[in-house]
């Protein structure tokens, strides 16, 4: 650790637009800093720390600056007022919670019906039974025409 030495370093910003704000801190006895930053870009900046001339000196990591509000970071429903908001609408609104179903729920108004579905399986057309035997006798024609067998 740093012990009671404490230590000056020369540390950098460097904005989205690549321009770098150098800044200094000093440790304390435990080897903390802290430095307040006032943004003035969105996007992500990227702080170097230097304390000595050494690669194992050199300390850096990365931060985004955003407007975006943080209630939008983590969406975690909430159970309570989804059940109230479903309560509102009468019979139309259903608190589903997670768990609750097995498969997908379905609005019968909103289902689309077909009318009519036909199948028709290969094996039964005519066509594709015409069509095979054609293409054999030919192949056969052709190997018996060139010598084959």
């Amino acid at each position: 650790g740093w012990g009671a030495n404490w230590v000056t370093s020369v540390c950098s910003v460097r904005l989205p637009d690549g321009t770098a704000s150098p800044f200094e801190v000093t440790t304390t006895a435990a080897g903390e800093a802290s430095w307040t930053f006032a943004p003035t870009q969105q996007g992500a900046h990227r702080v170097v720390v230097r304390a000595g001339a050494g690669a194992a000196d050199r300390g850096e990591t990365v931060f985004a600056v955003t407007q975006r509000d943080p209630e939008l970071s983590e969406i975690i429903p909430d159970a309570a007022f989804l059940q109230q908001l479903a309560g509102v609408y009468g019979e139309a609104g259903r608190y589903v919670g997670p768990g609750d179903r097995d498969g997908p729920l379905l609005d019968a108004d909103a289902v689309r019906a077909i009318p009519e579905r036909r199948e028709t399986h290969l094996a039964t057309a005519p066509l594709v039974a015409l069509l095979f035997g054609v293409f054999a006798s030919l192949a056969w024609w052709l190997r018996r025409r060139n010598g084959g067998r």
